[in-house]
This record gives structure tokens, sequence and C-alpha cells, in this order.
């Protein structure tokens, strides 16, 4: 069985690489938080599809209007083929899709608890479009993970690792016992593995 922890960890560590390397644009560290997960999941899963895109309520390819496209999904787990490939992004039949990933390199307890809760107003409408369970993943926070947790409204919620201030993970003496919090990735495995099964 996978150490799964020693891989959450790592994990957390490869997310803080741009930031090592002087790339702190918000856009690039998401987006690569995505890509590590996605890949992992890819590796766990090689029978079910992980990409970024977005999910089509129409009855068929090529009938599509604006409003049957869900908003643009960090990693859709699917079965099948897409709809269409736009370099990076696919558009994904509802049909085919068991669930959707949102993706947070840092999340606090405001995304989801003050009157904003843009992280829950994200989550909603892409529930509400693609009428499948939505799970949540942020790799770092410096707010309570118990209440980020209690005010998230995504069916899952995981969080790999409590803040080490203004220092990156690899050199930070005991990282992986002292910050990751342990049995998220595992349990967003087996969350994931009940869905797809």
């Amino acid at each position: 069985m996978p150490d799964y922890d020693r891989i959450q960890c790592d994990l957390v560590i490869q997310s803080e690489k741009p930031h090592e390397f002087g790339l702190r644009q918000k856009g690039i560290s998401g987006t690569i938080c995505s890509w590590l997960l996605r890949d992992f999941l890819r590796s766990e899963f090689p029978y079910v599809k992980f990409d970024e895109g977005t999910v089509c309520s129409a009855g068929k390819k090529g009938w599509y209007k604006s409003d049957q496209f869900s908003p643009q999904c960090d990693i859709i787990a699917y079965r099948g083929s897409p709809w269409e490939r736009l370099y990076e992004y696919v558009v994904i039949p509802k049909k085919n899709v068991f669930l959707t990933i949102e993706v947070k390199k840092w999340i606090s307890l405001s995304d989801v608890i003050d009157r904003n809760e843009k992280y829950n107003k994200q989550i909603k409408t892409l529930r509400q479009s693609t009428e499948k369970s939505v799970f949540l993943v942020a790799y770092r926070t410096s707010s309570s993970m118990e209440k980020i947790k209690q005010g998230s409204v995504a069916d899952k919620t995981y969080i790999f690792s409590g803040s080490t201030g203004t220092r990156y993970p690899d050199y930070v003496e005991d990282f992986d016992t002292r910050f990751v919090v342990k049995g998220e990735l595992e349990r967003l495995v087996k969350d994931i593995r009940n869905i797809v099964k």
C-alpha cells in the first residue's frame, strides 16, 4: 500500500517550488497545485480520467448552448472520452462525470465563513450546474482546519498542511510530522474510490 502521508507531504513541498523560484503569480501556483494532484490521481486510478475543463449538460455532442456549461473545473473525474479537447481543457458530458475537485493552494477561514464566502459560492454554483459531488482540496492553511471544514459547503474537504510562516516546507525541520495533516490524501483516495467503483 502506498505511503499516502509521504506522497501528501511531497505534493505540498512541490506546490511551493514556484514560489521558491520567484513565480508568485497566483494563476501559475494554483495551476501547478491542480496538476500535481491530477497527475497523482491519474496514477492511482488508471481506469478513471482526470482533466481540467467544463461539464456540459447538452443532450449530445455539438449541440451546445452557453448556459449548458459548468464553470471551469480544476479537476473533473470522468469516464469515456471528452466531447471536445481544447489544448489542456476538456468538455465532458454530464452523464460521464463522477465528481469534480476544486483545488486551492491556500485557504483561510474567511474563504468559507465571511459574507463573501468566495469558495462556498464557487462550490455551490459548480454543484448546481454539474449535479455531482464537489470535493475541495487545499494544500495549506494558517487558519483552524476544523472550522474551515465545518464552514465548507463542499461534499468533502481536505487540507494537506498547516502554515510554516514565511519558510518553505522543504526547509522546515520535521515538516512531515509537525505540519502535514496525516491521512488527508488517503481519505481523498478512499472517498473517490467509493464514487468511481
